[in-house]
């Protein structure tokens, strides 16, 4: 016997609505991007080059005399490895603090060793001349700060990819701490204080 009741939309077989279907996609490519996110964050300080407590790769690069000056040649220093060029806004407004800190900390074993990525010597040396002529109207002198050509070996060991990157080494020779692009100051300087052994 036939029933004589009228089919209603609730009598339907029911079906998953297109809208529930695309949350949980959403939610499963959410969930595969965290893990990705976790293990890339895992691997983060490979990307910024050599690992804190691991030791500074090692270099040997030209001044803009062409003398030879080895990162070897500061073991004992807290040295702070600054990537820089003359075109990267961020890296000459960082210059200034570099200097002051080079001058207020070198006494007490501390070097800021630039390393240029231009590899023109006439360029940085135009540039470098500026900044002395400037010091020199402030009555500051030539500028402490060791600076150096690369020659994409050195900033490819340290994996320098943005500008600036600073890498500050300890005493032995390893990597202390790693910053990359403008600003920090502050912050460099508190953990170059404390490589020092001094209270940030």
């Amino acid at each position: 016997m036939e029933s004589d009741k009228t089919p209603t939309v609730s009598d339907r077989p029911q079906r998953k609505s297109p809208l529930a279907v695309g949350a949980v996609v959403i939610a499963l490519l959410a969930a595969l991007l965290g893990v990705n996110m976790v293990s890339s964050l895992e691997h983060c300080d490979e990307l910024r080059g050599p690992r804190r407590g691991k030791p500074a790769p090692s270099f040997s690069l030209k001044t803009i005399e062409g003398r030879d000056v080895a990162l070897a040649s500061f073991v004992g220093k807290v040295v702070v490895l600054d990537f820089w060029a003359s075109w990267c806004g961020p890296c000459v407004q960082k210059f200034p603090a570099l200097e002051a800190m080079q001058g207020e900390l070198g006494p007490r074993g501390f070097q800021v060793v630039a390393i240029n990525m231009e590899r023109d010597a006439k360029t940085v040396r135009k540039f470098l001349g500026k900044r002395l002529q400037a010091r020199q109207r402030k009555g500051q002198g030539a500028s402490a700060i060791v600076s150096l050509l690369d020659d994409g070996q050195t900033s490819a060991h340290y994996s320098v990819q943005t500008l600036p990157h600073v890498v500050l080494v300890d005493r032995e020779g390893k990597v202390a701490y790693t910053q990359v692009g403008g600003g920090g100051i502050q912050r460099l300087r508190k953990h170059v204080l404390t490589a020092l052994g001094e209270d940030a």
